[in-house]
């Protein structure tokens, strides 16, 4: 039984550049490579940098990057109606893993949608990338054969927003790496490393976007968990909101960024 070829773009996927999604999409395609056969090897069109990142994707998967930059949204959306659309053509099926699939997407695709927040949290998002959002979710969903979420609230935020069949959306939980229990950082190791003394730690991984809600953890800093030896750990990338974070005086708040996952695993 031959293997359908199928191609995964992750053109959208900015190492650092996009929070939780960039590891969600991650471990689904080292999951791919878990199942029984017939054996999965895809091929993914990745982001400049993605393969430096995630060095493990290369053994299960032909990583290919463009010459482009995908910082840029305009330059990846010309890069994904040409060049993409180029790469796309011996594939049976096309895996669009951000959100949004091109105009003139090959077909059949699967598109996965991680959240709505632009239309959940709208004060957070610029008239144009609401615009942008806006103009390309609702297509991209229509001409999709499947659109995979992660949760079954996105699911029905989907079916309800766009009018869509619940038989078409269908939810593919967060995975959990194997390894989180097995490579961890020993306690010791991690309070010196990020000075955490002795006392209890509370860790939030997520990136500093204003719905995250730091504010409010650094509200309860201040006014209701006051214990001096109480450290509050923020690992993630920088988002709209970073520079509230940045502003916090408490030594007992530590913005440590993105960590190495043994890091994050003991954490």
């Amino acid at each position: 039984m031959s293997v359908p070829a199928v191609l995964v773009n992750m053109l959208w996927c900015v190492p650092g550049g996009v929070g939780g999604s960039e590891e969600y999409l991650v471990r689904q395609l080292l999951g791919l490579a878990e199942q029984p056969p017939p054996n999965w090897h895809p091929t993914v069109v990745a982001a400049r940098g993605l393969a430096a990142a995630h060095p493990e994707l290369i053994a299960v998967a032909d990583v290919v990057e463009p010459s482009f930059d995908s910082s840029s949204r305009l330059r990846r959306m010309v890069g994904e109606a040409t060049w993409l659309r180029q790469h796309s053509g011996e594939a049976t099926l096309v895996h669009h893993g951000g959100g949004t699939a091109p105009m003139r997407a090959h077909l059949p695709y699967v598109l996965t949608i991680h959240d709505l927040q632009f239309r959940t949290y709208p004060q957070y998002f610029s008239r144009h990338k609401r615009a942008y959002l806006s103009a390309v979710v609702a297509p991209s969903v229509r001409r999709a054969t499947v659109v995979a979420v992660p949760s079954e609230y996105v699911r029905e935020s989907v079916v309800r927003a766009y009018d869509v069949s619940p038989d078409r959306v269908m939810v593919g939980p967060h995975g959990i790496e194997p390894t989180l229990a097995a490579e961890v950082t020993p306690a010791a190791d991690l309070r010196r490393r990020y000075r955490l003394g002795e006392g209890p730690i509370i860790v939030y991984p997520a990136v500093t976007h204003p719905h995250k809600r730091h504010d409010f953890l650094l509200q309860m800093m201040r006014e209701h968990w006051t214990d001096p030896a109480l450290r509050l750990v923020l690992t993630g990338g920088e988002g709209q909101a970073e520079a509230t974070v940045a502003a916090c005086a408490d030594s007992r708040v530590l913005r440590v960024g993105r960590v190495p996952p043994a890091d994050r695993n003991g954490l």
